[in-house]
């Protein structure tokens, strides 16, 4: 499906604008256009009519309109993400595996001391994984609680190793025990999360489209 810019509103046209590539352009436009025309069949809307209001850390949420629909976008490279949940918070975090990273020196300057323990005990081979596994729980989590509620990545830790399912162990706050995560079954080099209040909420993967900005 191709769409243009002129589904967005006039402050995401000016910041799709900034991007002084192209790439980066179209990929903005495309994943913040498709998470509009997604919302607009949830809300009977068109989508370049939807008004969003933006918390203090930067999460949106409709302005007008359903006061039950919560909803988060994450991008990388050419992947996006799109996550709806009805009447409860929601973050998602989709992140490409890079080639060259130094996963245990990043990791001692934004992880807790639990999961940096977790990351050195894991091969080496298995490390830079389990690196992405841990980044992208931690900030489907941190994108959750972003209405309002300042939380740092090292306030809080997830699990880690691969045999460990998805699980928020920790959190200086105790809140951790009323959340719950999901892992993104993505294609490639990709990992992503998904963050959601409740411990009953089931993810509901939805067919995936092409998308192309004019």
């Amino acid at each position: 499906m191709r769409f243009s810019a002129s589904l967005l509103s006039e402050e995401e046209r000016e910041r799709a604008a900034r991007f002084r590539l192209s790439r980066s352009r179209d990929r903005y436009v495309v994943a913040h256009g498709t998470l509009r025309l997604i919302l607009a069949d949830y809300v009977k809307d068109r989508p370049e009519a939807i008004a969003f209001h933006h918390h203090p850390g930067g999460k949106p949420e409709l302005a007008e309109g359903s006061t039950v629909i919560r909803f988060n976008l994450s991008h990388s490279a050419d992947l996006a993400a799109v996550v709806i949940a009805s009447d409860r918070e929601v973050g998602v975090d989709v992140e490409r595996q890079v080639t060259h990273l130094e996963e245990l020196r990043l990791a001692a300057s934004l992880f807790s001391p639990r999961e940096v323990s977790a990351l050195e005990s894991i091969p080496p081979g298995d490390r830079r994984a389990a690196f992405f596994r841990c980044w992208t729980r931690k900030e489907a989590y941190v994108k959750a609680r972003d209405n309002g509620v300042s939380i740092s990545l090292n306030d809080f830790a997830v699990s880690v190793a691969s045999g460990q399912p998805p699980h928020l162990l920790w959190s200086r706050d105790g809140s951790h025990e009323a959340w719950s995560l999901h892992d993104l079954q993505l294609p490639g080099p990709f990992f992503g999360a998904v963050a959601v209040q409740g411990h009953d909420a089931r993810i509901v993967p939805l067919e995936a489209a092409q998308w192309s900005s004019n």
